[in-house]
């Protein structure tokens, strides 16, 4: 896979995460490298360390795809600093623009993942799918809290949101809303705060490997059911997005400006526009099945 479409995707990754409605796994799910992403990461274990306390430098990098690793957080870290300061500005003066922007993005690729349920077999993972779209709704119900963002608070809220950033349609940065911590976890990007950036980075590590081995032995022995609650939980997640009001003053917790309210003909276009992108996308979704 060629090293500047990785980054790339890394990038788009990175943002989808600033952003309290799409998931950092939606994208790698989109692109075709969500898969990839698990099984490299399932990989690190006592094994790992034996290698490289032995020099065994070139074993290690090859069977943890490092280069694919590095390549991919490269991007996702570029898309995380580069952007949040640019995201942070949207999410206050046009949040409801976003919306729309997200939410034809992820509708747009839900036509990529319909080849999953064409062939035989497709009547059992629809129930599976319609499991994991149930699961995304109640996510998109739950109320968001207000707790004081202390490194404690920081550490456990970003464990629990990077292991839910692995699943596509379970936002991480919505997590994060839910907890009530998004707005510290955001400043602390933008305004480069080093020691809660460690503290966030610390919580982050400590989530991925705890539940990156809990995916990677659904998609090992029940590959089908997973992906197909995994497709669900990307339809769920758009009730967190989907436009009930394009006059509204508040959208995911953030109060608009009341010049920000957009009309109905721009709200739509920007939606195609969205969906044209998320159909461009996942074009990287050739087939679920080989994936698994």
């Amino acid at each position: 896979m060629n090293r500047l479409s990785l980054v790339g995707k890394g990038v788009l990754i990175g943002c989808a995460e600033l952003i309290p409605s799409i998931s950092g796994g939606t994208i790698a799910l989109m692109t075709g490298i969500w898969t990839k992403i698990i099984v490299s990461l399932a990989r690190f274990d006592r094994d790992t360390l034996r290698m490289l306390a032995r020099g065994q430098w070139a074993t290690c990098w090859r069977e943890h795809n490092l280069e694919f690793l590095l390549l991919v957080s490269a991007g996702s870290l570029i898309g995380l600093f580069a952007l949040a300061r640019l995201v942070n500005w949207v999410l206050l003066h046009q949040p409801l623009a976003l919306m729309a922007l997200v939410f034809g993005v992820v509708l747009g690729s839900l036509p990529r993942f319909s080849q999953f349920f064409r062939d035989e077999g497709w009547r059992g993972r629809l129930v599976w799918l319609a499991g994991g779209a149930v699961i995304g709704i109640l996510l998109s119900l739950l109320p968001t809290g207000t707790l004081t963002a202390s490194a404690w608070v920081m550490f456990f809220s970003a464990m629990v949101a990077s292991a839910a950033a692995l699943l596509p349609g379970v936002s991480g940065a919505y997590i994060l809303l839910l907890i009530g911590v998004y707005d510290d976890a955001v400043q602390a990007v933008a305004e480069i705060d080093f020691t809660m950036l460690v503290i966030i980075g610390l919580g982050i590590a400590c989530g991925v490997m705890l539940f990156v081995r809990v995916i990677h032995k659904l998609l090992s022995k029940r590959a089908e059911p997973t992906l197909a609650v995994l497709v669900g939980l990307v339809i769920g997640s758009l009730t967190k997005i989907v436009p009930k009001d394009v006059e509204r003053t508040n959208i995911w917790g953030f109060a608009q400006a009341p010049d920000a309210a957009l009309p109905a003909g721009t709200f739509a276009l920007l939606v195609f526009l969205g969906f044209a992108c998320g159909y461009a996308l996942a074009r990287g979704v050739s087939d679920l099945k080989a994936q698994a």
